[in-house]
This record gives structure tokens, sequence and C-alpha cells, in this order.
């Protein structure tokens, strides 16, 4: 009956799409003028879900022991420097880790040592209140290192991590250059190997759609690990069969129409980038791969899904998530598997107008959860009760992210109100959904 119930309340939420269906938790608000806090990330450890940590730009921290429902802010410090693109993961083993970019001169674009490396710092307590001084990945000056993100070995073991490699960033020099790059960490994070290039074909350094960006690794079954990446309005893929020690050649997987840098209104940039997961649980489709990104067509964006059940050798054709007939548009999707029960869960923002809603602002915007128990039907639920106007003057960040372990799920988010960026999380309880 649960099932039954649960089911009920999804094919529901579309429908109701203007009720707010989960408690909202604002996990952090910034002053007016102030960068940030924007592009944020979550991880939940998956021994104990009551324990999330969070981050944010610039060098944020927060971390909550009661399942997302009080956080804790501190301020990350390293040697190396903190210098935004936070990304976390959890091990399974106690303990959370914290990715981000350099800057150990604490001089921005003014130092030549300014993007240098991929730094990680690793929480000391399994509450993630204190965080060790930083392990260096990928320091190969004078190149800069930027956008990494990052993911986990079944076993907890081997830690993920992919990103794009500059010549010299922002160059307009066609002899500089942009490529993916990947490196394994061990040890607790201790020990990384020496960066691999796992891309074939190289794009330039202005960080655009001619700009190799986007690498999502996703952890496999066993020893498998699986990337993807966009570039000049294609997709590309590769896998690796040893925990990234060695990588088939590059695949191109198909276009991105639009390219991974679309425009929309009242943001300053908007991205596509495609972000790539895998399904471990012991569920039907254990060991597919699911692909997320956007398309954009005129004035119209579209979150769109490409699925292999065979580890990246076939795909199907890319298909938009939200219901038919459905013109608006929906943009800056993150996606996730919670792995104990297999099912695929996103967060987009969406600018769908219910009835009533005409005469919003035409850059109000909302957040959406959906969800999905094959990559194929997928259920929507609107989290926010009342849109947000964002501001072409006020960064946003270049994503948002959501996480999912034993049924709960926690999407985060940012929002602009008077003037203020604010960080955000949903109390998505769905325990009593029982494994497909």
């Amino acid at each position: 009956m649960r099932l039954i119930y649960w089911f009920f309340l999804g094919m529901c939420s579309w429908g109701a799409l203007g009720a707010q269906p989960w408690p909202l938790v604002q996990i952090a608000e910034g002053l007016p003028g102030q960068t940030g806090p924007c592009e944020p990330d979550i991880a939940i450890d998956p021994e104990n879900p009551a324990r999330m940590v969070a981050g944010s730009v610039l060098r944020n921290v927060y971390s909550s022991q009661d399942g997302g429902r009080s956080w804790t802010t501190a301020r990350l410090e390293s040697p190396l420097g903190v210098f935004g693109d936070p990304c976390l993961v959890a091990d399974g083993r106690g303990h959370f880790y914290y990715f981000h970019l350099s800057d150990p001169d604490q001089k921005g674009w003014g130092s030549p040592r300014f993007l240098d490396r991929i730094v990680v710092q690793r929480s000391k307590t399994r509450s993630g209140s204190g965080w060790s001084r930083g392990e260096s990945i990928g320091h190969r000056p004078p190149k800069q290192q930027d956008k990494e993100w990052v993911d986990v070995s079944a076993d907890g073991k081997t830690l993920y991590c992919a990103w794009t490699e500059f010549d010299a960033y922002g160059s307009k020099s066609e002899q500089d250059r942009s490529r993916i790059v990947f490196s394994a960490g061990t040890q607790k994070g201790r020990r990384w190997t020496e960066p691999v290039v796992v891309s074939q074909t190289e794009g330039n350094c202005l960080d655009g759609d001619q700009t190799a960006e986007g690498a999502t690794p996703a952890a496999g079954l066993g020893d498998a690990v699986y990337l993807t990446w966009a570039l000049d309005g294609s997709l590309y893929f590769s896998s690796s069969a040893d925990r990234g020690q060695t990588w088939t050649p590059e695949r191109l997987l198909g276009t991105q129409v639009g390219g991974w840098s679309q425009d929309v209104a009242g943001f300053d940039r908007s991205n596509g980038m495609p972000v790539l997961v895998c399904d471990r649980s012991r569920g039907f489709h254990q060991g597919s791969l699911y692909l997320m990104y956007t398309e954009q067509k005129g004035s119209d964006i579209d979150v769109v899904v490409q699925i292999s059940r065979d580890g990246g050798l076939s795909w199907s054709q890319a298909a938009p998530i939200h219901p038919v007939g459905d013109t608006s548009i929906q943009f800056m999707p993150w996606m996730c598997v919670d792995q104990s029960t297999g099912r695929v869960h996103a967060v987009y923002y969406d600018r769908h107008r219910q009835p009533g809603e005409e005469s919003v602002h035409p850059w109000a915007t909302h957040v959406v959860h959906a969800w999905s128990v094959n990559g194929i039907d997928w259920e929507h639920e609107r989290l926010t009760t009342t849109p947000f106007v964002p501001s072409p003057q006020v960064f946003m960040g270049d994503y948002n992210a959501i996480e999912a372990v034993n049924g709960q799920v926690r999407p985060i988010w940012t929002e602009l109100r008077e003037g203020r960026l604010s960080v955000w999380t949903a109390l998505i309880d769905m325990k009593p959904l029982s494994m497909p």
C-alpha cells in the first residue's frame, strides 16, 4: 500500500505543481552586492544519512547532523588557496571530501600561480567540522586547472576526479588549448595518480562552447569508471575498466543542440554541461548510465536524458524529461542516483507558467525536483512556493546539485531575492518507495 500511496503522490505532483510538497531550509544567505553564496554542492554520508556537508562559492562549508534541518557554517582554509567550484563527496567510510580550485598566493587573477592545481581537503571528523590542509592534484605549471568534478568507487577506496586543463585560461591564441584530464586518489585522498589526458580532441581556452568542459566521472560496478564532456556542440564519452589507469579512445555520442553555453534571460551565463551518473543499486537497471544535459533551440531550452544499459556501448536518443507540449524553458539541471533504490533524481530551474501566473515577471524562475525509476518516465514537483527573479549583474553560479541516500533526497540550489543570494535545500523523504 505504501508503494501505491507514494506513486499516487508522484503522479499528482505535476498536476499540482504550484503546491509546495516538502519543507524548505535556507542554508545560507549573503549580503547585497556580495559574490556568493552560489554554485552549491552537497554530500550525504551513506553510513548515516543524517550527516551532510555542503559547500558554496567562494569558500563556504556547511555541515548538518540532523538530515539538513539545521546547518552550521564555516570558512574553508588551505595554504593552497580556496577559489570556488566546490565539489563534495562522501566515501562511505567516515570521510567527506571537499574539492575546489587553487589560489596559493591569495591574489586571484593577479598571480601567475592562480588555478595551478585542483585541491582536495578531507574532513577530520565524521561530522565534517574540521578539514585537512589540502592535497594537490594535477599541478602542471604553467597550465591552469579548472572545473573539476568527482565521484567515488562503490567500495569507497578510490576517488575519481576529472577536469579541464587550460594551457592559458582566457587566451585567444590558437596555440593555447584545453583538454579533459583525469586522476584517481587513494589512501583517503592523500595519494593521486599522475593526470591522464582522456580527450583527444582539444578546444580553445576561451571558456565557451569551443572549450572542452563539463567532465563528470561516474563510478560504475567494480573497477569501471565512465566519463563524459562537451565541446563545440558535441558530446564525448570514454570509459576505463581499471579505475582510470587506462581509457578507451574518446567516442562521439552525438550533438548538443545550442552547445553547452546557453542564453537565459536574467542570467549572465547559463550552462548545459552534461552530467553523467551510474546506477550501482541492486535494482532492475543496475549498471545503467544516465546522461543529462540541456539543448537550446531558439529561445526554448529543454532538459534531456540519454541512457545506456550496456556500459556506454550504445545510447538511446536524447529525450526531454518534461511533459510533451510544455514549451517553457528548463535549465541548469543536475542529477544523481539513489544507490539504495536505483531511482534517478534531478533538480533544475524552470519557467513553466501555471494558470494565473501569466502576468509574473518574464524572468521569474522556480526550482523543480524530478525523479524516475528508469530514466524514461519522469514525475515532477515544484519546490519553491514563489519564484525568484535573477539579475544579469549577479553571478548565480554554474550549477546546482542534488544527492540522495536511502530515500533521503537533498537538492541544493541558489536563489536571488531582494538583492541577496541564498542557498537552499528541500527535505525530501521518499523512504516508502521500495526497490523497483
